[in-house]
């Protein structure tokens, strides 16, 4: 069989199943791209999306994460992946008014012990 670098054919993304707000979203005059350079830009877009709903599932349930053996691992891996203090700040959110419970919890004051360490 032939590989994706062998086909030489020439393709256009796919526009119409893009949504409009898509930053992948290409234009309808963008420059014909290899079939190969249009793969890889749309598993970099996939990636990039799908990081963003990791980083956002993670968010909205920090406490509950928090407070699991690996739950905590992962908060505290997104904190230390988060690019920005208003990235960390959204990551624990959800902390917010369980304070007590957190700092006393076995798994969760790992999460907030990160998030002062990581803060810049």
């Amino acid at each position: 069989g032939l590989s994706v670098a062998q086909v030489p054919v020439m393709h256009r993304l796919p526009m119409a199943q893009l949504p409009a707000s898509d930053p992948c979203r290409r234009s309808k005059d963008a420059p014909v791209v290899s079939l190969q350079q249009a793969l890889v830009h749309r598993i970099e877009c996939d990636a990039t999306a799908l990081e963003q709903n990791r980083t956002t599932s993670i968010a909205k349930n920090a406490l509950k994460l928090s407070q699991d053996r690996g739950g905590c691992r992962l908060v505290q891996q997104a904190l230390e992946a988060a690019d920005s203090d208003e990235a960390r700040l959204a990551l624990v959110e959800t902390l917010r008014g369980h304070i007590w419970e957190v700092t006393t919890c076995p798994h969760a004051n790992h999460v907030l012990q990160k998030y002062i360490v990581t803060m810049k």
